[in-house]
This record gives structure tokens, sequence and C-alpha cells, in this order.
């Protein structure tokens, strides 16, 4: 399920998540709502196996998103 709202962030005490139905930040752990990969204490992996990178959550999430979208089909 998709909200209207499509990539927009909120900022709430150091925390923020996104409205899309991607994705969502909570208490610096955040995860992709359609299984395709999950962060926890500021690392992040793909489940399907395709890649996995360590990196801050502030930046890790850009850049897994914009290679989610060029891998969808």
């Amino acid at each position: 399920m998709r909200s209207a709202i499509s990539s927009q962030q909120s900022v709430v005490s150091g925390q923020w998540s996104v409205v899309s139905g991607q994705w969502s930040v909570v208490s610096g752990q955040w995860s992709v709502v359609s299984g395709q990969w999950s962060v926890v204490s500021g690392q992040w992996s793909v489940v399907s196996g395709q890649w996995s990178v360590v990196s801050r959550w502030p930046l890790a999430p850009q850049v897994a998103w914009h290679r989610l979208r060029r891998c969808d089909p």
C-alpha cells in the first residue's frame, strides 16, 4: 500500500521516516515494508542477497533507495 504522500520526510527528535510506504525509521532502525532490505544499528543489507553496505543510516537509505529503484523492473 502506497501512501498519497510520496517521498516526504518528517524529523522528530533526530528521527525521521518516509511516508512513501517503502520504508520507515524507528529508534534509529528502519526496514522496508516491501521486504527488500532492512537496517539495524546504522548498518543495512539487502535481504535479496544482491549487495550489502555498511554506513550510517542518514546516508544509507538514500543510496539504497536509488539502487533499488534502478533495479526495480
